[in-house]
């Protein structure tokens, strides 16, 4: 059996409002939740276009509103789409933190991603 699985994970939360008495987080009445996934949805039109032999990404909302990256990407090939590039401009603007990068080991998997 191969050894374990490594991809690279990176996550961010969309900047809320600072503002007690709002009850929506600001990143969703500026747009700024919807621009941050449209972005996204992007880079992933790029890659289905370009469809590069050795990337892998994915990436999950979760219900907090953070963006939980997951990607294997030996060839850098995810760093120079135009789309990428473009998701990355503006970024510090719609993030609440920094993102924070870590590498992941997957201890099992039963069909939730596909066999290498």
């Amino acid at each position: 059996m191969p050894g374990p699985k490594r991809l690279r994970t990176g996550n961010h939360t969309a900047k809320e409002s600072t503002n007690a008495s709002e009850a929506h987080p600001l990143s969703r009445q500026t747009g700024k939740d919807r621009e941050n996934q449209r972005l996204i949805e992007d880079v992933f039109r790029e890659l289905h276009t370009k469809s590069p032999k050795d990337a892998r990404y994915l990436v999950l909302k979760l219900s907090d509103g953070t963006f939980c990256h997951l990607f294997e990407d030996t060839t850098k090939t995810i760093p120079n789409l135009d789309a990428f590039a473009a998701f990355r401009r503006g970024g510090e603007e719609r993030r609440l933190d920094e993102p924070q990068q870590l590498e992941a080991t997957i201890v099992g998997n039963y069909r939730m991603l596909a066999d290498s």
